[in-house]
């Protein structure tokens, strides 16, 4: 990998995720919670995003990766690479997560 690959890649993972990137990866989390409680939301967040959208479970993984999107925002726990992490720990789908964030390779 050249040193501008790297530094691209670099970049890539230290940035915040977009809101679309967030929305794609909500349509493949099995269990939402999982994923918020390896992003660190509170037991009361998790419980206010379920009772705020309780009829739509795509929604309530939305709302919880933006709730922890803005929580983070501007600190090192706030970035894609952080995200990739917390979703390997979560146990969703390695191949799923890929495919949202492979546009770095473009």
């Amino acid at each position: 990998m050249t040193s501008s690959s790297q530094q691209d890649l670099e970049d890539f993972l230290n940035r915040p995720p977009t809101d679309i990137e967030l929305l794609k990866l909500s349509k493949c989390v099995a269990s939402w919670w999982v994923l918020a409680k390896e992003l660190n939301l509170s037991d009361a967040k998790i419980v206010q995003i379920r009772a705020d959208h309780n009829l739509s479970v795509l929604e309530q993984c939305y709302q919880a990766l933006k709730a922890w999107k803005n929580d983070q925002h501007g600190k090192d726990e706030g970035t894609v690479g952080y995200l990739i992490v917390a979703c390997k720990h979560a146990s969703v789908d390695r191949a799923e997560v890929e495919n949202i964030f492979s546009s770095f390779q473009d």
